[in-house]
């Protein structure tokens, strides 16, 4: 079996994920996975001469982790982040039910502020 990893903010032994098909069902029938911090792995695997294109869909912990590239300065590795932006009320991801389209749209341009190319991806 091939061990799941998931983008977040620190590295973790175990996460509980909410997705059947990303997870393998552990102890107790949880979905469990190990996480790694996505800025240490930026940071660890290119430098600023890399062309990086990042796809980010990871249910909602953009909401994490894209303001902890931002504040650790490690956002300035990625050239192009295509991100699929969470939001709604009734969502299981509590982060995600606070985000409505237009934060998504204020997070994309801020994003482009900073001379990233980062694009709604859906």
């Amino acid at each position: 079996m091939v061990p799941l990893e998931a983008a977040w903010i620190e590295d973790l032994d175990s996460i509980r994920l909410g997705n059947k098909k990303m997870a393998s069902v552990g102890a107790a029938g949880k979905l469990v996975g190990r996480a790694i911090d996505f800025s240490r792995f930026l940071r660890m695997h290119f430098q600023p001469s890399d062309f990086v294109v990042v796809k980010m869909d990871v249910e909602g912990a953009e909401h994490r982790i894209i303001p902890k590239l931002i504040a650790d300065g490690t956002i300035a590795l990625v050239d192009e982040l295509f991100v699929e932006c969470h939001y709604f009320l009734w969502s299981w991801i509590a982060v995600v039910r606070n985000w409505t389209w237009p934060d998504c749209l204020h997070m994309y341009q801020g994003l482009r502020d900073r001379g990233i190319y980062a694009h709604e991806w859906a």
